[in-house]
């Protein structure tokens, strides 16, 4: 008989476990069952933990992969492209037993998990235990703004591939801009914006998947817009906007999970917003916005921990706001905004790490600015704004590295993005229900 558990981890559907009796055998060993979780996701590998709570060691554990499984499982001793031991430590054995009171870890690679993956098996065989993953790994596009629902509220929106849907509202429901989005490495959702608490004070909102709940303020309170977030790789949470310090200069604040600290300001003080942060593969820190260098041109400024420095200029060189930055998987910085190139045109421009090159226009070529930019685990580039398509909508365009295409609007009641999209994140939507 099964038992019906439903344990919603992450945020969403489609990561299903089961456990049924399938296998038998004997020996000395436990009999008893031994318990599996998700227990951590990240960009490289999903991180399963299977531990044995009894006194005794298991039977040989073994595994087994079925159905139309695109994606590899590192075992101990067999390492892969993405795992090796130092990095994917303490994983289980193949056909061996785990040992009491001992749990190891199944990593899989996350960058393969494709959304008509299969089955992995986990099969106990002295307890009559089979725990069966199936696995399904999906990019949903999430996006935020000043566009409304039908109760004139502003709101996240999420897209599966076909259709939109709307997450539900805070406590106090968002009176303002939602200028940002992000996830941390367990998928809860971070907003941030122009919009206010009871206290009238911008704030920094998570949400777990079922409610939001509020971050702590800093020492000095926000003050202004938040336009930005990111974490970095120890789960940091970054903040920039137009909000200032005592010295009243914007500043980029960084919330260690307790508290907020306050980053260096860089040789030339930022003398205007923030718009954007992103980091790179090695942690380095990079933000771009309004501010401006001593030559009046705005720019891309990098934080390597201790201290601030510039990157090189385009040939023409940033003439307004860069709103957003990103990078792909080959660490090339995409930075969109309001700057122009020599035809008067917006664009997204591509710095390789020594040059910056120029996107191609799409077919309707861009006639507004461009406030997002995000890139999928395939390497689509997609970018969101205040530029419209031939119907007079704002639009979200996705570029292929060749052409650019666009994704089909929310249903009517969703405003059809009349109004501004001022971010775009992806999550990986993973749920888990045990039976």
């Amino acid at each position: 008989m099964k038992k019906l558990l439903t344990v919603l981890i992450f945020l969403l559907i489609p990561f299903l476990f089961s456990a049924c009796n399938k296998h038998s055998s004997s020996g000395s060993y436990s009999s008893n069952e031994i318990t599996a979780s998700i227990n951590q996701i990240n960009d490289l590998y999903v991180k399963i933990k299977l531990t044995n709570s009894n006194l005794l060691p298991t039977g040989n554990i073994s595994y087994t992969v079925s159905g139309n499984a695109g994606f590899s499982v590192y075992l101990n001793g067999s390492p892969s492209g993405v795992c090796n031991p130092s990095n994917c430590p303490k994983a289980c054995e193949d056909n061996a037993p785990i040992l009491g009171n001992v749990s190891c870890f199944i990593y899989i690679h996350a960058l393969n998990i494709l959304p008509d993956t299969g089955d992995l098996n986990v099969i106990n065989n002295a307890a009559n235990q089979t725990i069966t993953f199936n696995l399904n790994k999906l990019d949903r596009l999430y996006t935020a703004g000043d566009f409304k629902n039908a109760a004139s509220q502003q709101y996240v929106a999420k897209f599966n591939g076909t259709s939109w849907s709307e997450l539900p509202q805070p406590t106090t429901p968002f009176n303002g801009y939602i200028y940002a989005i992000k996830f941390d490495s367990f998928w809860n959702i971070y907003a941030a914006g122009d919009f206010k608490n009871a206290s009238g004070q911008q704030y920094v909102a998570k949400f777990n998947g079922t409610s939001w709940s509020v971050l702590p303020q800093p020492t000095t309170p926000f003050n202004s817009y938040i336009y930005a977030l990111n974490f970095d790789s120890s789960g940091n949470i970054y903040a920039a906007g137009d909000f200032k310090n005592a010295s009243g200069q914007q500043y980029v604040a960084k919330f260690n999970g307790t508290s907020w600290s306050v980053l260096p300001q860089p040789t030339t003080p930022f003398n205007s917003s923030i718009y954007t942060l992103n980091f790179d593969s090695s942690g380095n820190l990079y933000t771009a916005g309004n501010f401006k260098n001593a030559s009046g041109q705005q720019y891309v400024a990098k934080f390597n921990g201790t201290s601030w420095s510039v990157l090189p200029q385009p040939p023409t060189p940033f003439n307004s706001y860069i709103y957003a930055i990103k990078f792909d998987s080959s660490g090339n910085i995409y930075a969109a905004g309001d700057f122009r190139n020599a035809s008067d045109q917006q664009y997204v421009a591509k710095f390789n790490g020594t040059s910056w090159s120029e996107l191609p226009q799409p077919t309707t070529s861009f006639n507004s600015y461009i406030v997002a930019l995000n890139v999928d685990s395939s390497g689509n580039l997609y970018t969101a704004g205040n530029f419209k398509n031939t119907s007079g909508h704002k639009y979200v365009a996705k570029f292929d590295g060749t052409s650019w295409s666009e994704l089909p609007q929310p249903p009517t009641h969703f405003s059809n993005f009349t109004s501004l999209l001022k971010t775009l994140e992806f999550s990986k939507i993973l749920s888990v229900i045990k039976n």
